[in-house]
């Protein structure tokens, strides 16, 4: 009888303690499941800063938090490009020039466009640097026309989207057309993340998937050269091309250096556009 009674407790505690590493087990895997993934960045960057390639250009990716569906890379008060998250993770790769300066990325879970509401953009954000560095996209002098003859190539296919709307918080009042071009050259750091507009004629195009360079000679001056870049969404479907004339709304990132064909370096004002209006061919008395 006592022998029974033994055997008894000792199965008691042995169900006692299954139960107790069950209830353990059980509260580590929900604690699990409810943690989702992290909004973090996880290539491209090191100590802090992007990391440029031999092309000036930088490869951001990361995973985005659950439900996210969009990030935005935001600089002061403007989004100056949006990636899509895909399977949880997002990637842009998109020109370094112009720096240093200092972006920050949102999660969203709605579309959103570039130049659009940086209110709208709440939550958690990540701060990222872009360190100083030169451009080579182009490689003509400012008298010559033609298209550069090294093309950019990426192994890695980008997912950057934009809105392909305009953003019903665009307004053209919001960028300053009082500022100058001889301001943006001679003093850049002044204007360094200020919304600018200025109107042109396009003297030269180079087109990438991720990215449109335009060199745009202000007011038609061929002495005056403003590098643009864009995402080529902005123009639902349109082609910017070499002779139009264009007014771009953006946002002036310094200046870059790219080489000349004669060996030289040349330093022009750097803009990023977030929405450019395209009037077709310049008429032949406008510019050079």
């Amino acid at each position: 009888m006592k022998k029974a009674f033994v055997l008894v407790g000792l199965a008691f505690c042995l169900i006692f303690f299954a139960g107790c590493t069950t209830s353990s087990n059980g509260s580590k895997t929900g604690t699990s499941a409810s943690s989702g993934p992290v909004f973090e960045i996880t290539s491209g960057v090191k100590n802090g800063k992007a990391v440029l390639d031999s092309d000036h250009y930088m490869n951001v990716g990361g995973t985005a938090p659950a439900g996210a569906k969009y990030v935005a890379f935001v600089m002061d008060d403007s989004i100056l490009d949006v990636v899509k998250v895909t399977n949880g993770k997002f990637h842009l790769r998109t020109n370094g020039a112009g720096g240093p300066y200092h972006l920050k990325l949102y999660a969203s879970k709605s579309k959103i466009g570039i130049g659009g509401d940086v209110n709208k953009l709440k939550g958690k954000s990540i701060a990222l640097n872009v360190p100083s560095s030169t451009s080579t996209v182009l490689t003509s002098d400012q008298g010559s026309s033609e298209e550069s003859s090294s093309e950019e190539s990426s192994e890695e296919e980008s997912s950057s989207e934009s809105s392909a709307a305009e953003s019903s918080s665009f307004n053209p009042s919001d960028y300053q057309p009082g500022a100058s071009f001889d301001q943006l050259a001679r003093t850049p750091d002044d204007y360094k993340g200020k919304k600018v507009s200025f109107t042109g004629k396009v003297i030269q195009v180079v087109e990438g998937d991720d990215e449109t360079d335009l060199r745009v000679a202000i007011d038609g001056d061929i002495d005056n050269i403003i590098l643009v870049g864009f995402n080529p969404e902005i123009m639902n479907g349109s082609r910017v091309l070499e002779d139009d004339k264009i007014t771009f709304y953006g946002m002036s990132l310094g200046t870059t250096t790219y080489d000349s064909t004669a060996g030289g370096k040349i330093t022009v004002p750097l803009v990023y556009a977030a929405k450019i209006d395209d009037s077709g061919k310049a008429p032949d008395g406008y510019g050079y």
